[in-house]
């Protein structure tokens, strides 16, 4: 019965939840290298997003439990790592609670529609503002790792402005999914 819902590309995903964890945990140990290694380990999990997503599909393993955790997976991991870099003062705590809350909402709004059998599939806008958080948060991890101390000053505000454009792009395609969908959740 466990293995029904235990498909490869569900063990995938807990499989990212787990490295999620060990990069956060690397994140603040305090040996040498360890934003390098937090990097890696959250780099992985992220790429394995696309496999796990990508086996679903092709193995026909598309199931529930995956369509609940491939997403969950994601926004723990970014918003961990979005709290770590507020933690640590490379961008401001309003722009990380504003990517949390519209996720939040969005997934908010999901659930709703899903509990009255309405499936509203994820969208390429979704996806960028996926990849460019990750994109983001990976440049805020590079600019704590200090290869060099003007790499710092460089990447911070590039971490800033790329996660304030995905701030911009996942309120505009939240606003989207809503509109489009509104009528038919409520």
């Amino acid at each position: 019965m466990l293995d029904k819902f235990m498909t490869l590309p569900n063990k995938i995903t807990l499989f990212r939840l787990a490295l999620a964890a060990a990069a956060v945990g690397s994140f603040y140990l305090t040996f040498a290298g360890h934003y390098l290694w937090s990097l890696g380990l959250f780099l992985s999990a992220m790429f394995l997003d696309l496999l796990d997503g990508y086996l679903a599909r092709k193995l026909n393993q598309v199931s529930a439990l995956g369509t609940f955790l491939d997403p969950l997976a994601d926004k723990i991991t970014i918003s961990a790592f979005l709290i770590c870099l507020v933690d640590q003062e490379v961008i401001p705590a309003w722009l990380a609670l504003l990517l949390i809350f519209r996720d939040l909402i969005i997934s908010s709004f999901r659930d709703l529609a899903l509990s009255k059998n309405i499936s509203i599939p994820a969208r390429k806008s979704g996806k960028s503002k996926t990849l460019f958080q990750t994109l983001g948060v990976a440049l805020g991890i590079l600019a704590l790792a200090g290869l060099n101390p003007p790499d710092r000053n460089l990447l911070e505000p590039l971490t800033f402005y790329l996660l304030l454009l995905t701030l911009f792009i996942s309120y505009l395609s939240g606003v989207f999914i809503i509109i489009r969908n509104y009528k038919k959740v409520f």
